[in-house]
C-alpha cells in the first residue's frame, strides 16, 4: 500500500513517514497542495494524508482538485490536523474528505485509522 503524507512541518513529516513505512507502510511526502497535485498526475495512491493548512494550496482546495479529477476521485483523503474546531468535522466530510486524524496523535491511533481507511479500499 502507497500513502502520500502532505504537511508544511518537517518535524511532522518525517515523524509520520518512519512511522508507516516501520509498519510496512510505501510513503511519499510533499509540503503543500501544489505537490501533491503533481505526485497524484505521475503515480496512484492507495491513501493520502493531508493537512488542512499549507502554503501555496490548502488541504480543502488540494481535496477539491482531487475529488474532482477522474483519476484520483477514489483516493481515499484524510484530513490530517490540529484538533479541528466544534463543526469542522462535519464540514471536512462535505468538502469531500473520507475522514480526519487529529494531531498530535498517538502512534497506535494513526496506525489503526490508517490500516481502517486501507482495509475500506479491498
Amino acid at each position: 500500500m502507497h500513502i502520500l503524507v502532505a504537511d508544511d512541518q518537517e518535524e511532522i513529516l518525517l515523524l509520520t513517514k518512519v512511522l508507516l513505512e516501520t509498519a510496512g507502510y510505501k510513503v511519499d511526502t510533499c509540503f503543500n497542495g501544489v505537490e501533491v497535485i503533481v505526485k497524484t498526475r505521475s503515480k496512484l495512491y492507495d491513501l493520502i494524508l493531508l493537512n488542512l493548512r499549507m502554503p501555496e494550496m490548502n488541504g480543502y482546495d488540494t481535496c477539491s482538485v482531487l475529488k474532482r479529477n477522474s483519476k484520483t476521485h477514489r483516493i481515499p483523503i484524510i484530513a490530517f490536523t490540529a484538533r479541528p474546531p466544534k463543526g469542522e468535522k462535519e464540514e471536512l466530510l462535505e468538502k469531500g474528505f473520507d475522514g480526519f486524524i487529529e494531531k498530535p496523535f498517538r502512534v497506535q491511533d494513526l496506525l489503526d485509522a490508517v490500516k481502517n481507511f486501507l482495509k475500506e479500499q479491498l
